[in-house]
């Protein structure tokens, strides 16, 4: 990717300006701003819960305009409503008859049409249709879709322009070196800062997930759909081709993306070799200390040399046909690992590969102690489930099913090496605590309050 590279969407999507900026502590030292009291725990945010929902996507904003179309014709200047003008039934059945301003037959290279989403020129598409012919539905609708996407490629060719105008007309240019300046000025929050471009600053960590070998970054809800709560703080770069997910550990970001890493590798890390249960799997995840950023990897790119995989989140992948179904345990699995470290926030969050593999991702609010319900009546495992319902509720998971199938995952960690793991990463006492209980709970059958 370049600074200039820019992708033309149905419609244009502006990120959110916002004002006041916010403070990772000396802009590097981690989690330690996040509240006044360091040990407290993290609740989730009624936000967090319907964060996935809440997202009005742009495939939805297409269906909703495809929807106008089929239902309440389009007005072509001159024309009313195109069921009508055919001598056809109101809502489109009958196609629709291509008349001209004044009632002429014909319809100029620039009659407009409105379909909900603003003005849209019809240029030479409606020429290969014989004035007064009536137009089948699915014909103007192409004709409508291929005009919009030529005005857009118009109004989007402006590499000239200023940074805040590019992306209102829906370009989506990178985080560079060279306009960094000119994006801490469009966002004054915006997390990246000059420390993200430094050379051998993390000369340490892992090749493949060293912030020093990206280039240049891009929010992530220029690249993703499914963003949720955490969406201001996190961003995509690429390493050797492969992309890469950040979550700058900030005041704006929900929970301590950096505790969660950390508490996720010392789980996988106490898994016994010869373990005999559900296989757990994590992404490819890092913490760095320097830039207070978390770094997990693409799970399309997991333990294989396959170019062709890609993952979704597993609830969007469920009704895609390019994905196989999706394997009752993997699920299960991804479940149950979220909840062995005490992060009930599941949603979009379990990742199916279309291989059929399952991997959780986004670890930010971990740490949490099962037995605590916030003061809710739901407990974690019905929490997980709620969260979940659109893929969960095919396979019909009881409460009980996913308790015994973490207690499966649980089963095969050391608990030994897993004191060890926690004290050389220095995870907060209180989340430590929390996850160790969890673990010692789940395999000794304990129930939950």
């Amino acid at each position: 990717m370049s600074g200039e590279e820019s992708e033309t969407p149905t419609k244009a999507k502006s990120r959110r300006k916002t004002s006041g900026k916010g403070s990772r502590s000396d802009g590097r030292s981690g989690y330690g701003s996040k509240d006044d009291d360091p040990e407290g725990e993290f609740e989730d945010t009624p936000d967090s819960e319907q964060a996935d929902d809440a997202q009005q996507t742009i495939g939805e904003l297409e269906d909703e305009v495809a929807a106008e179309v089929d239902e309440g014709g389009v007005e072509v200047e001159g024309v009313e409503d195109e069921g009508s003008a055919a001598g056809g039934a109101p809502g489109g059945t009958g196609g629709g008859a291509v008349t001209g301003e004044g009632g002429q037959s014909g319809v100029s290279a620039t009659d407009e049409a409105d379909t909900g989403d603003g003005d849209i020129v019809i240029g030479s598409e409606m020429e290969e249709w014989e004035p007064g012919e009536t137009v089948p539905d699915d014909d103007l609708q192409e004709a409508f879709q291929r005009a919009r996407e030529e005005s857009q490629q118009e109004v989007t060719a402006q590499p000239d322009a200023d940074l805040e105008t590019r992306i209102e007309n829906g370009e989506k240019p990178s985080i560079t070196p060279e306009n960094l300046d000119e994006w801490q000025e469009y966002d004054p929050n915006l997390e990246i800062d000059e420390s993200f471009f430094e050379e051998d600053l993390t000369p340490d960590a892992p090749d493949n997930l060293n912030i020093d070998n990206i280039d240049e970054f891009r929010p992530l809800d220029f690249e993703e759909e499914n963003t949720g709560v955490s969406v201001d703080s996190m961003f995509v770069g690429e390493i050797n081709g492969q992309r890469v997910f950040l979550t700058v550990d900030s005041v704006r970001s929900p929970g301590y993306p950096g505790q969660g890493v950390k508490l996720a590798e010392a789980v996988e890390e106490s898994i016994e070799d010869d373990a005999d249960g559900p296989e757990v799997k994590f992404p490819p995840m890092h913490f760095d200390e320097e830039r207070s950023t978390s770094v997990l990897g693409d799970v399309a790119k997991v333990d294989t040399d396959r170019d062709d995989l890609e993952a979704k989140a597993a609830f969007a992948a469920r009704s895609d046909a390019d994905f196989p179904n999706l394997d009752r345990e993997e699920y299960m699995t991804g479940l149950s690992t979220k909840l062995v470290i005490g992060d009930t926030d599941v949603g979009a969050n379990v990742m199916q590969r279309s291989d059929g593999e399952c991997y959780p991702i986004d670890f930010d609010l971990a740490g949490n102690d099962l037995d605590d319900k916030g003061g809710k009546e739901r407990d974690a495992f019905e929490k997980a489930l709620t969260r979940s319902t659109e893929p969960s509720a095919p396979f019909d998971i009881s409460r009980e099913e996913l308790e015994r199938h973490t207690q499966k995952v649980a089963d095969q960690i050391n608990r030994e090496k897993l004191e060890e793991r926690l004290e050389e990463k220095e995870v907060r006492a209180k989340t430590a605590e929390n996850v160790k209980k969890n673990v010692r709970k789940l395999q000794e059958r304990e129930e939950f309050e």
